[in-house]
């Protein structure tokens, strides 16, 4: 627990570090580090300045006691032994690859196909899926579900065949036909 609790904030204090003020006394020691400043210890070279890394986050003053205070939050006991037993932080995980298995988040979708995933599987969510679906509601059942996948997927092929076989055919050339020489 305290290696994954140091590893957390290792990561804050990194980002809040300056030339003046080098907080990296919770980065991992060593030449494989992570931590440049690290690193460059272990290699026994001056740590190079903080203001010509590339640090693709840093805190200002301000902002390091509103911040420091979530990191302490999400670092308390009863947080690190969650993430030991391997159960996730978030309890909405579940509906939200369900949310996302029907509306790819890879590609674009307007408001009305993410409202309607969403609303899709929040019903799934809450009442299953044999319940949820709109057909079984209708009074269709099982075996007209299936059916009807099984004529989706014939007309599915027969489109993914159709442009195959146009490009199979040659054009008729008029200069060339039998008994015609």
């Amino acid at each position: 627990v305290e290696t994954m609790r140091n590893g957390i904030l290792a990561s804050f204090f990194h980002c809040f570090s300056t030339d003046d003020n080098p907080e990296h006394h919770l980065c991992p020691p060593g030449s494989a580090s992570w931590c440049f400043y690290q690193k460059a210890l272990a290699d026994n070279l001056p740590p190079p300045s903080h203001t010509t890394m590339k640090v693709k986050f840093q805190l200002q003053p301000d902002d390091f006691n509103k911040v420091h205070e979530i990191y302490k939050d999400l670092t308390r006991d009863d947080m690190m032994e969650r993430c030991i037993q391997g159960r996730t932080q978030n309890p909405n995980e579940s509906l939200h690859q369900r949310i996302w298995s029907y509306c790819n988040k890879a590609l674009y979708r307007n408001k009305w196909q993410v409202d309607f995933a969403v609303s899709h599987a929040i019903a799934e969510y809450n009442v299953g899926y044999e319940r949820s679906c709109l057909d079984i509601q209708l009074g269709y059942g099982r075996s007209s579900l299936n059916q009807k996948r099984l004529k989706d997927m014939d007309r599915i092929m027969q489109t993914l065949k159709a442009p195959r076989s146009k490009k199979r055919k040659t054009v008729v050339d008029t200069s060339y036909e039998a008994g015609g020489h």
